[in-house]
């Protein structure tokens, strides 16, 4: 009975353990300093619901500001963009959309890194 309840269990649970989410954006290679550039970031979460949080951590010098959230909470702080939705869209698929503002302090070159955490 205990090995049927595992297996039942195991089976259930098995397709959160495989759960993959996809990202794409549009964000340009080169951003000039001053520019103000509108971007997007495709989610492509699957079946998965409930509470989710989107990350994207940028460079010094660069700042990043809500154009949609499709509902989330959007906030900046410390180089980092945060969306947290309690209950994250429904279709599998949606799109967030950000202002990027590249002010003099910003370097050079650099890494956007974006993560995507759900329950």
């Amino acid at each position: 009975m205990k090995l049927r309840l595992f297996v039942v269990f195991c089976f259930l649970t098995l397709g959160h353990l495989f759960a993959q989410v996809v990202m794409t954006n549009n964000i340009p290679t080169k951003l000039p300093i001053g520019s103000d550039v509108e971007f997007e970031v495709k989610i492509n979460k699957g079946s998965i619901i409930n509470f989710t949080k989107f990350h994207m951590d940028v460079p010094a010098g660069m700042d990043i500001s809500e154009v949609d959230s499709k509902t989330g909470n959007f906030t900046f702080e410390n180089n980092r963009a945060k969306i947290v939705w309690v209950s994250v869209p429904g279709e599998p698929e949606f799109t967030v959309k950000f202002r990027v503002h590249i002010n003099t302090q910003a370097p050079a070159t650099g890494n956007i890194v974006q993560k995507f955490y759900f329950l």
